[in-house]
């Protein structure tokens, strides 16, 4: 029986996705809530779910583009299923409502509040199935980690902070206007929308700035264990364990790159999550393995960035 989201029971969502995933991509019925349900993104319409004799097989959760994406693409924000038959039958119809609402690409995660940044690799059935839909591959991304209790800056990493014009701190209520003014000229995409969303439902102190007097000149994003809402590879949480850590999106101001103030502000924020008794770090859907690694950091997931075409 083919069902629609709206009478979906998460409880039995949430059981067969913890049931069908490997460990390191466990979720919690919180994050399912949040990152569902709650969602304002979510299309009920073409979001699907099969039971067979009285058991969920299969269910695909579909959202619309968010402002910042491109607005005839949707996204396959998690895709739970028992097997390969089942995952066939749910997408014809999912396919059917997209095409007929005028959706030209559907991706596999990378929707506002997402999951996955695409297939994990080591998940070898969800890309399976995936590739065999007709995605294609677009390309890798990974996530890595380290233990940020023992961390140190590596040496001359913290050099561009030395005189006086720059200075790396938490940001408080009133630095609001000038990390919006940075957002609006350097990433007004992506990165402005989760990052204040954050502020917002969290605390200013969850950005770390990079601020040249009052202006700010880039930012950190970090989020610690107990965050109100776990976004990116802090969503992986289970995984990491205890007092976890997340760094990310980072950037700074484009005239500024090339002087070491990048690094210097990942190294100074991850200072700060190890002041605030931060553990297991992850730092999530990236390419910078090496830039990263110098800092201790190594790949943990790796991702297939995937698309289906729907023209």
């Amino acid at each position: 029986m083919l069902g629609n989201w709206e009478f979906l029971d998460y409880d039995v969502l949430f059981d067969l996705h913890e049931r069908t995933s490997p460990n390191k991509f466990r979720l919690t019925k919180a994050l399912f809530e949040s990152h569902l349900r709650q969602s304002a993104l979510l299309d009920m319409s073409a979001s699907k779910w099969l039971v067979f004799n009285r058991s969920l097989v299969a269910a695909a959760a579909i959202k619309k583009a968010a402002p910042f994406q491109e607005p005839t693409q949707a996204h396959l924000s998690i895709l739970c299923f028992q097997h390969f038959d089942a995952v066939r039958e749910l997408m014809v119809p999912v396919v059917e409502s997209l095409k007929a609402q005028g959706v030209q690409k559907l991706l596999f995660g990378q929707d506002s509040r997402h999951f996955f940044p695409g297939a994990p690799e080591d998940w070898t059935e969800l890309g399976q199935i995936l590739v065999e839909l007709g995605f294609q591959f677009i390309n890798n991304q990974v996530d890595l980690e380290r233990d940020i209790s023992t961390y140190e800056a590596p040496a001359g990493s913290l050099e561009a902070l030395a005189g006086d014009e720059f200075v790396v701190r938490p940001c408080e209520a009133s630095d609001l206007m000038s990390l919006s003014a940075f957002f609006e000229g350097e990433f007004p995409g992506r990165w402005k929308h989760d990052t204040l969303e954050k502020w917002n439902l969290d605390s200013p102190s969850t950005v770390i700035g990079l601020f040249r007097g009052t202006d700010c000149a880039g930012f950190a994003l970090v989020q610690q264990d107990g965050t109100a809402l776990p976004i990116g590879g802090a969503v992986w949480g289970q995984s990491l364990g205890a007092s976890w850590g997340s760094l990310g999106p980072i950037g700074i101001a484009k005239d500024l790159r090339g002087r070491g103030l990048g690094d210097a502000l990942l190294a100074s924020a991850l200072l700060v999550l190890q002041s605030r008794g931060a553990r297991q770090t992850i730092i999530d859907w990236t390419t910078l393995v090496d830039y990263y690694g110098k800092h201790g950091f190594a790949v943990t997931r790796r991702y297939r960035s995937l698309v289906l075409d729907l023209t």
